[in-house]
């Protein structure tokens, strides 16, 4: 009975002393704390909201694609825009705060052009990655 004994609680020790407490919760990402008030296309202005595109006032822009990775809260949305000029594709994205980083890079083929343009900001975990698409038509 005493050897019973040594081994339950040696067993309770080892279940109560394994037990912690859980660090790695993993929480939805707010990429408010980037602070992206608009984005330019073309020199077209749209209005961003919940980091979406507002797309209202253009039928040449669609939106293709969402990608969220919550555990390292990064982002990737994905836009199509269809053109017909041949002017040179840019993007542009507005911030508020001035610790924001956006970096764009920009691929061109035959007929189309791929901007991705990253939006980070120091001391946050958030990452934003817009990728545009440009389509001649």
């Amino acid at each position: 009975m005493r050897t019973f004994s040594y081994f339950l609680f040696l067993f309770i020790f080892i279940a109560f002393s394994s037990c912690s407490k859980k660090d790695d919760v993993v929480t939805d990402p707010d990429f408010t704390v980037l602070g992206i008030t608009s984005v330019n296309i073309n020199g077209k202005q749209f209005s961003v909201s919940n980091s979406l595109l507002n797309l209202d006032s253009s039928d040449n822009i669609a939106l293709t694609g969402i990608q969220t990775t919550k555990s390292i809260k990064k982002t990737l949305i994905e836009y199509v825009v269809f053109t017909t000029s041949q002017e040179a594709f840019s993007v542009n994205v507005v911030c508020c705060y001035s610790d924001v980083s956006i970096i764009v890079n920009t691929k061109t083929s035959d007929s189309l052009t791929e901007s991705v343009v990253q939006v980070t900001r120091n001391g946050f975990e958030e990452q934003l990655t817009y990728k545009f698409i440009q389509k001649s038509l």
